[in-house]
């Protein structure tokens, strides 16, 4: 019978029992110089078996045999100190088993308390590191060593608190711990971003006026600025009502959130006095909110006289605001600022009131009251001052014949300078017309109007009133009168009163140079009475006694001054003149006009100088008369 041999085996364990937790890890259990060749290799840890590879014995030179195991297990933190076992069982003997004790390294984790922290306040950072006991633990901010924290070691690890203050300007910063690691983790660290327990609460304001118009749409917007983190919560509130908001967050670049909230509402009375509240809350903190009182104001109106006054005259415009009492109204010309006028409250509104004068100057002027209004601007209401101002107008009427036909005269009246523009005028007159023609009204440069109307009527020797008549504004306004009559009869009845005029001046002045001349011979008869055997005038030669010829003094009634002039030298030798002067007017529109002479010169016409009736006296259109005698001196016998 043939005995068989037993030979126990040599069993190793190779792989790295030093882990980190999480890490997949290789194992490997050689069986060998066992005989005969049934032989059972399994993996147990924690008294748990594991599932593994295997291989069939190989022979071995000797005649020996031998068999290995592979596992690959996962590390985790229960299989740290713990023995890892590689077992055999064989016919010939009991289980032999082989171990190797497992060393598993967690990667470190940062927790923090308290859980949210404001801008300023501490924050206590912990991390834990569990596996080996005494591990080195270093903190890290945005990748740069900071001061230590203080280390505690237990049972199952170390532990390492970190005290830091929190500014809102590490919104985005990160913190992390390290600790030494196991193959080819050199270094395991934790991560934590300070925003996970920073905490900004916001600031709530509402922009706009509270001052509303009654009437309008008022639209109000919430700014709810630089909080963290991003889920906020937004409610309106009118006194006791809820109110619909759309709301718009948006990101700053500091890491914070800024949010928008809009309302739309109806400006009703019942708003006036209501407290209007945005309030914000977020992560359960207390709620951030603003508040505001809103005031209804009615757009100010501007009234004043109903009906128009007249330029020079006052009046008193009134600006009235229904709303809050505490109104400051403004009066404004042109722009400018007025001095104040007089105001009055109510419970309901305020007024104020101004006193003006107002002239012509002013058509094209505004007047403009103002009150604080809503969205910080003013409110205002402004009127025209050519609302409540009337200039009358400036009446003129003018006659005209039109030359291509005498017994047509154009009758134009004219009215000039008014304001408003409507006016009624009217052109009454007896007889028929040729033509009537209404102008259209223009506009003048300092915004007063002008119009005219004219009539072209067909005239006799009667004389025929054209009345011009004006109603404005509700008024009577006085009215013109210009008589049109034949103008040629005019003429005809000048001409023949100058003639008249001309033939009496003749009549006079023959009268008149008669009584000189008589009175010239007795004054001369006189003289040779007393001269002796004088035979001829005194002062003459015997030659010029034979042929001389007296002539009479010259002397001018010139009817237009009564003024005597004397027109030559005092001398006896001289012709004794006599001349009337009438000055009649001549007419632009006659030019068949002529100068009327009459010239009796029956002896010496040229001895005079200065000849009255010469073409430049005539071209000055006088009437002229002229009487000339001359008479003979006789010896005495």
């Amino acid at each position: 019978m043939n005995s068989i041999v037993m030979v126990s085996p040599e069993m190793t364990i190779s792989g790295e029992p030093r882990l980190v937790s999480g890490q997949s890890a290789t194992f490997n259990c050689s069986v060998s110089g066992f005989y005969p060749p049934d032989i059972n290799v399994s993996w147990v840890i924690n008294d748990k078996s594991m599932m593994h590879e295997g291989a069939n014995a190989k022979q071995n030179d000797d005649g020996t045999f031998t068999e290995s195991k592979t596992i690959t297990l996962t590390a985790t933190e229960e299989y740290h100190h713990h023995q890892l076992i590689c077992q055999a069982s064989h016919g010939g003997f009991k289980k032999v088993p082989k171990s190797v004790t497992l060393s598993v390294r967690a990667h470190p984790t940062i927790t923090g308390q308290p859980h949210k922290v404001e801008p300023g306040r501490s924050l206590t950072l912990i991390c834990d590191s569990k596996g080996d006991k005494n591990t080195t633990i270093t903190w890290l901010k945005d990748g740069a060593h900071i001061v230590e924290g203080h280390t505690e070691t237990w049972e199952n690890g170390s532990r390492n608190n970190l005290v830091m203050k929190i500014e809102k300007k590490d919104l985005e910063s990160q913190i992390s711990c390290q600790i030494p690691g196991y193959g080819r983790d050199k270094v395991l660290s934790a991560h934590l971003n300070i925003s996970n327990f920073l905490i900004v609460h916001p600031n709530v304001t509402i922009h706009e006026n509270p001052k509303l118009i009654l009437g309008q749409v008022a639209n109000f917007t919430c700014w709810i600025q630089e909080f963290y983190p991003r889920n906020i919560s937004v409610l309106w509130s009118n006194g006791s009502t809820s109110m619909k908001s759309s709301n718009e967050v948006m990101e700053n670049k500091d890491g914070t959130f800024t949010a928008r909230s809009c309302i739309t509402f109806n400006v009703t009375e019942e708003h006036r006095g209501n407290h209007l509240k945005c309030q914000a809350t977020f992560q359960g903190s207390e709620p951030a909110e603003s508040t505001i009182t809103l005031g209804v104001r009615a757009q100010p109106v501007i009234t004043g006289h109903l009906q128009r006054i007249k330029e020079g005259d006052n009046v008193t415009l009134s600006c009235t605001s229904k709303g809050d009492t505490d109104t400051d109204v403004t009066w404004l010309k042109d722009g400018s600022p007025q001095v104040r006028g007089r105001s009055e409250v109510w419970p309901d509104g305020s007024n104020s009131s101004f006193t003006w004068t107002f002239g012509k100057p002013d058509i094209t002027s505004n007047v403009s009251c103002l009150v604080p209004g809503y969205e910080r601007d003013k409110m205002s209401h402004t009127v025209n001052i050519s609302d409540y101002i009337i200039v009358l107008p400036n009446l003129a009427i003018k006659k005209q014949v039109l030359r291509q036909n005498n017994q047509i005269t154009r009758v134009t009246c004219f009215v000039e300078q008014f304001y408003p523009q409507n006016i009624n005028m009217e052109l009454l007159w007896e007889g028929p017309s040729e033509k009537f023609h209404r102008n259209e009204t223009h506009e003048n440069t300092d915004g007063t109007f002008s119009t005219s109307a004219s009539l072209e009527i067909e005239v006799g020797e009667a004389a025929v009133p054209v009345s011009c008549w004006t109603h404005y504004q509700g008024m009577n306004l006085s009215s013109l009168t210009i008589n049109v009559t034949d103008e040629r009869q005019h003429e005809k009845m000048t001409h023949m009163m100058t003639s008249f005029i001309i033939l009496a001046a003749v009549l006079i002045c023959i009268l008149a140079l008669a009584g000189l001349v008589a009175r010239h011979f007795i004054r001369r008869a006189h003289r040779k009475s007393t001269s002796g055997n004088n035979s001829g005038p005194t002062g003459f030669t015997d030659t010029q006694k034979t042929s001389l010829e007296t002539y009479v003094t010259y002397a001018e009634l010139d009817v237009s001054n009564f003024e005597n002039r004397k027109k030559a030298n005092n001398n006896e030798n001289f012709t004794e003149y006599a001349e009337i002067r009438l000055n009649a007017v001549q007419r632009e529109e006659d030019e068949n006009d002529e100068v009327n002479y009459a010239n009796l010169d029956s002896l010496n016409r040229n001895w005079r100088e200065e000849p009255m009736a010469s073409a430049t006296q005539q071209s000055e259109h006088p009437d002229y008369a002229v009487v000339h005698f001359h008479r003979r001196t006789q010896a005495k016998s």
